[in-house]
């Protein structure tokens, strides 16, 4: 519904990176996030510390999908500032993990992990803050062969299940490989909708995130449980890999 106004407070368009240098980013009073779908860790890590160096602030929490760093894997990922924090994958286009800034404090969450075999893989940590609520952060990586209603019905409805006990602010990230451009003629992709906006979870990302000279598709996304912040979100128009970047900045 146009007219409504959860909707409404969500601005989220392309940037460019000087349109995001102009964005008078309060590196004391915000919490910047970026979403990266980055098909090699390895190979792109240099790439990533690149467009962070041209930005006129700092980049918080950096999710990553699509890793690719097996149990035995060489390391490349080194990144001045942060701590990474990542879950190892089984299969050769998998693996999620999160950036963390030197200046947070933050605790894992393991105890929200939900295994779905060959299906999801998912990584989960809290920020802690002194004078404000806790928020917890996830990114998950739903392999494409993987059925939208199994993960629906296996993986997502637990998952939310178990956030709302909590009572804290959620926002999970990754790339879900369903297209949300399609949710009035897909049936699977309106029920993954209707589910994430049961339990109040938005999507902060709502232009495609994936374009080629054949088609666009909005897979990759960031979707949080409260519209208590002011936002600004988007994708980057810059590609890592194949894919643009998304970001989502609370004030």
């Amino acid at each position: 519904d146009e007219n409504d106004d959860n909707i409404l407070k969500i601005d989220s368009k392309y940037y460019t990176l000087n349109e995001m240098s102009n964005l008078n980013i309060d590196d004391n009073c915000s919490l910047s996030i970026f979403h990266v779908n980055i098909a090699s860790l390895n190979k792109y890590i240099d790439t990533l510390h690149d467009l962070l160096s041209v930005l006129n602030f700092e980049v918080k929490i950096i999710g990553i999908s699509e890793h690719k760093i097996q149990q035995d894997s060489f390391l490349n990922q080194n990144l001045p500032g942060y701590t990474f924090e990542f879950q190892p994958t089984k299969s050769t286009h998998g693996g999620v993990g999160f950036f963390i800034h030197n200046c947070l404090t933050y605790k894992l969450r393991n105890d929200l992990l939900i295994t779905l075999d060959d299906c999801v893989e998912s990584i989960f940590i809290e920020l802690i803050f002194e004078n404000k609520k806790n928020i917890i952060l996830g990114c998950i990586y739903r392999h494409p062969h993987c059925s939208i209603n199994d993960f629906c019905d296996n993986y997502i409805t637990d998952l939310l299940n178990h956030i709302s006990h909590f009572d804290k602010p959620c926002i999970l990230m990754g790339v879900f490989n369903i297209d949300l451009l399609k949710s009035n003629s897909n049936n699977a992709t309106a029920k993954f909708l209707e589910i994430m906006n049961s339990s109040f979870f938005l999507p902060f990302i709502q232009k495609p995130s994936r374009v080629t000279d054949f088609s666009a598709t909005l897979i990759d996304n960031i979707f949080m449980n409260s519209l208590d912040y002011e936002t600004v979100s988007g994708n980057i128009l810059c590609l890592i890999a194949d894919n643009l970047l998304q970001f989502f900045i609370l004030s």
